[in-house]
């Protein structure tokens, strides 16, 4: 694993003001790196919301293996080099409901929907990941067990889809809820969070026309710390809305255009995305042609007809709605009496049987015809 003199680390990893009990970074403390040395925390360098954005300290170079005598070291964190660092997408999936069965009581089913089932966070990771088999599974400490997303992950972009939460995960969570309502929590800064705070007067300017433009806080941070993302939406602004384009450029053709191997022009990119918005196809189609594209070279609109052609309609997807419906008659009659979630059900039905070719959109708009009209 490489070592250098600046590392990430994660942000839950430091405590400006450590609780009692404490065994992480903090100013003052040391710790160990995972299979590293020992480093001590000497500054915590804040911008003007109060936002902790740099650790300073030092490495103790006796300490690789073992613990330096006469100090001491109160747990480990892990850590990234940032040299050779790369970026990449973690999605945390969890239970979608609260309860086994969220149709069996009173009230909606959305009355029981697990709001933290699905986190997508971005961060980084040891460059060694990008040459292993698409199907290596990793423990990411503390995380879980990950697995390189096949859909979203494909080519040179880094997604990582959590398939395994750690022991106790489900059943710590609330307990740990109530600890957090106990625990007191440092003293923050009155007003808004300003998370364009620590760019440069240049990038900040960047920023804000960004966002005037329409484009996403999220987005329009990464754009202005990028030179190159930043000319590429600046030629996407010839050919349609820069707000349209920005989250594309940004998440998809990001890596490839750091890289300087995005094979895709600004044109060809929003001739795609003028399509996708007259309906001719949907995002997931968009997505998969773009990133095709990447790979393999052509148009990523020609790309995204074809896939589109080979999605089932008309009579084809009415016959597989109406073999779903035949195979699940008890289903069919809770959802008439009112048990409304099971459409969801029923779309995964008829998305497994045709092999996830049918558009959901469509699915879900002739299963509620079927459905309503009390037919089967």
């Amino acid at each position: 694993v490489p070592f250098g003199r600046e590392l990430w680390v994660e942000r839950s990893d430091f405590a400006l003001e450590p609780p009692k009990g404490w065994k992480r970074l903090a100013v003052g403390g040391h710790t160990r790196l995972r299979h590293a040395y020992v480093v001590r925390i000497d500054e915590a360098v804040t911008n003007d919301a109060g936002e902790v954005v740099e650790l300073r300290g030092v490495y103790l170079p006796e300490s690789l293996g073992k613990n330096p005598e006469g100090v001491k070291v109160k747990g480990a964190v892990h850590w990234v080099a940032v040299a050779g660092a790369l970026a990449a997408e973690f999605r945390l999936y969890d239970r979608l409901f609260k309860v086994p069965f969220p149709d069996a009581g009173e009230g909606s089913f959305l009355d029981h929907y697990n709001p933290d089932s699905l986190k997508v966070l971005q961060g980084y990771v040891e460059p060694s990941v990008a040459t292993d088999d698409p199907e290596t599974r990793y423990q990411f400490e503390r995380l879980g067990y990950f697995w390189r997303d096949p859909v979203l992950g494909r080519g040179e972009k880094l997604v990582w889809g959590r398939i395994i939460t750690l022991k106790d995960t489900w059943k710590k969570a609330g307990a740990q809820k109530q600890e957090a309502k106990r625990e007191p929590r440092p003293a923050k800064k009155a007003g808004p969070e300003d998370k364009a705070a620590a760019l440069a007067p240049e990038e900040r300017e960047v920023y804000e026309r960004c966002r005037h433009l329409g484009v996403g806080e999220a987005e329009a941070l990464q754009i202005a710390r990028d030179e190159r993302l930043r000319t590429y939406l600046e030629d996407c602004s010839a050919y349609g809305p820069p707000a349209l384009a920005a989250p594309w450029v940004v998440h998809v053709l990001g890596p490839s255009l750091r890289a300087g191997e995005a094979t895709v022009s600004p044109e060809a990119l929003m001739a795609l995305l003028a399509e996708l918005e007259k309906g001719a196809f949907d995002r997931r189609v968009a997505k998969q042609a773009l990133e095709e594209a990447l790979a393999g070279g052509g148009d990523p609109l020609e790309r995204a007809q074809a896939l589109a052609a080979g999605r089932i309609s008309g009579e084809e997807l009415e016959r597989l709605v109406e073999e779903v419906l035949g195979a699940h008659p008890d289903e069919a009659a809770a959802y008439r009496a009112g048990k409304r979630g099971l459409l969801g059900f029923f779309v995964g039905q008829v998305m497994r049987r045709s092999e996830g070719r049918a558009d959901p959109m469509q699915v879900q708009r002739v299963l509620g015809e079927r459905l309503d009209h009390g037919t089967s």
